[in-house]
């Protein structure tokens, strides 16, 4: 994560963007009052204390609780360099740099620039999302749904070079993006409340924010505690970018990526986060190296704090469940150790509805993109092989890639209906899927007798088919 240049200074003041976010909330009126009274005095706590000397914390007791909390949760039991890399790392653009030269493609000016090798996964995913904005979004400062048809289609690379405030604006809404997304993503946990529909800001207070930038930052606790005590929380994309906004400041400053992180946890909320994990009392961070595990990159991008790439669950027995990617994310990811086989990255996170990736390698992240949509959709045949697989993928719950034939039934009965009454008897599919009577049935086998007989499939075959044999195919060297 390189490149792009300083961000410039908001044309509002701090103080002004907290009048700004404080009166819209008094504007959208909730048919809750309670809920609309403690966002008031929320605000109103929050303005108050950027206006008063000293920037105190707010909260009290119930923010020494989510100090210890959070970093039970991020921290653990972790090393002075690890603190150090977290308290060094603000959420910023680098330098622009300079044109290579004529018909080359245009410098990019909105890169991140990256000094601590920790936060690594959190400049990722703001990057990833703050490039969807300037690529995609015909109108900034918008809200815009999962799957809404107001995104664009097709990109400029022009948009690559935006000006400052362009670029900006870009990263402000999509870190609210990514706010918004932990705060209303569903989620498949069980035993714990929803998504309460409410996101969180958390970023340090100017004094904290100062400190943070000498040469020896503040101890962990007091970092983590300025954090908590700076939390307000909003009930819309809109109030979340106002506050967002108003912090600008404290985001580029030394804890502005530790900050944005709780900022997410404390969205989603810490008690869903547990639950959504495979190992919920296990820390967030590399007690020596200080990175991320896949549960945080995993709630930026999606929404929920899973530490699994493929798509849906996978139920092992016992009560035990691997969870996965449960919807199509608006950024993607792509893994290095999937060719190494350590981890299989589902066709949701393949195919995002952004053509935009975050990278992972055994030691870094990168960004890949496409400026046109639809490099990131699968063709019509793809997506009828990827949506059985998943239904497979439900009875594999080892990935192996075979089932135990007592699993065919209740497989072929969970097929999408286009499936009905196109396929032949049990007895008949069972012995084209284990012909040799081994009692499994592979994914190969399944496959080759379930995907031809869908109603569209023959048509895409042939299709695939002939668009293959239309490929020239490469001629010897007359004289090799």
């Amino acid at each position: 994560l390189h490149t792009a240049f300083e961000m410039t200074t908001a044309r509002r003041t701090e103080q002004e963007e907290l009048e700004a976010a404080l009166a819209l909330s008094l504007q959208q009126q909730s048919p809750r009052q309670d809920d609309d009274d403690e966002l008031r005095r929320a605000l109103a706590l929050s303005l108050a204390t950027e206006s008063a000397s000293g920037g105190g914390a707010v909260g009290g007791g119930a923010a020494d609780s989510a100090t210890a909390a959070l970093l039970a949760v991020i921290f653990g039991e972790t090393s002075p360099a690890v603190a150090q890399q977290w308290l060094g790392q603000g959420i910023s653009f680098a330098a622009a740099p300079a044109a290579s030269g004529d018909g080359d493609a245009p410098a990019f000016t909105a890169g991140l620039a990256q000094n601590q090798g920790g936060p690594c996964a959190v400049l990722a995913a703001a990057q990833a999302f703050a490039l969807r904005r300037l690529l995609f979004d015909p109108e900034p400062r918008a809200r815009k749904l999962q799957g809404a048809q107001s995104w664009l289609g097709e990109a400029s690379e022009e948009a690559l070079a935006a000006p400052s405030e362009a670029a900006a604006e870009a990263l402000l809404c999509g870190l609210t993006d990514i706010l918004w997304q932990a705060a209303v993503a569903p989620s498949g946990a069980e035993g714990v409340p929803p998504p309460r529909g409410v996101s969180v800001v958390a970023l340090a207070e100017e004094a904290a924010e100062a400190a943070s930038e000498a040469a020896d930052p503040p101890p962990l606790h007091e970092a983590v505690g300025a954090i908590a005590g700076a939390a307000a929380e909003a009930r819309s994309w809109e109030e979340t970018r106002a506050l967002l906004s108003a912090r600008a400041s404290r985001l580029r400053g030394g804890s502005g990526a530790l900050g944005f992180l709780c900022s997410v946890l404390l969205t989603r909320g810490l008690a869903l986060v547990a639950a959504e994990r495979d190992d919920g009392e296990a820390p967030l961070l590399d007690p020596t190296f200080g990175h991320c595990a896949q549960e945080a990159l995993s709630l930026m991008l999606t929404g929920a704090a899973v530490a699994h790439l493929f798509d849906g669950e996978r139920n092992l027995g016992g009560g035990f469940v691997l969870r996965g990617i449960r919807a199509t994310p608006p950024v993607g990811l792509l893994s290095e150790l999937e060719a190494l086989r350590y981890v299989e990255v589902g066709s949701r996170l393949k195919c995002p509805s952004s053509p935009i990736w975050v990278v992972a390698s055994q030691t870094h992240y990168s960004i890949l993109f496409a400026t046109s949509a639809s490099a990131a959709a699968p063709s019509a045949l793809e997506a009828l092989e990827e949506e059985l697989q998943r239904r497979f993928a439900e009875f594999d719950g080892d990935g192996q890639g075979f089932v135990s034939i007592e699993a065919l039934r209740p497989l072929v009965s969970s097929l999408p209906p286009e499936y009905s009454g196109v396929l032949p008897d049990y007895d008949t599919l069972r012995k084209e899927v284990d012909p040799d009577s081994l009692l499994i049935v592979t994914w190969d086998a399944f496959q080759r007798a379930t995907l031809p007989r869908h109603p569209k499939a023959s048509a895409l075959l042939a299709a695939a088919t002939a668009a293959a044999a239309a490929v020239p195919l490469p001629t010897a060297d007359a004289d090799a």
